[in-house]
């Protein structure tokens, strides 16, 4: 079983851009996922393990709500898109 047919972007030409966009929000997406699970681990192993404190922890927080940002853009971006 294929992901995609072929056939059916020939028929339907205005869903090739929906298609290509929808892949493209879909990688930034995982993407910014792994991030976010990157980050959320940095951030609890120096809180727990290494005892830092909120001053220490800033800018892994500011980062972290940078991702969560973005990724709250890329999903209304894609319901824009659909």
């Amino acid at each position: 079983m294929t992901g995609l047919n072929r056939r059916l972007l020939q028929h339907a030409p205005a869903v090739r851009g929906f298609v290509g966009l929808g892949a493209a929000i879909g990688v930034a997406t995982a993407l910014l996922v792994i991030a976010q699970a990157g980050l959320l681990a940095e951030a609890i192993t120096a809180a727990f393990l290494g005892g830092a404190g909120l001053a220490d922890l800033a800018a892994l927080v500011t980062a972290l709500v940078g991702v969560v940002l973005g990724r709250a853009a890329l999903a209304w971006g894609a319901e824009v898109a659909a």
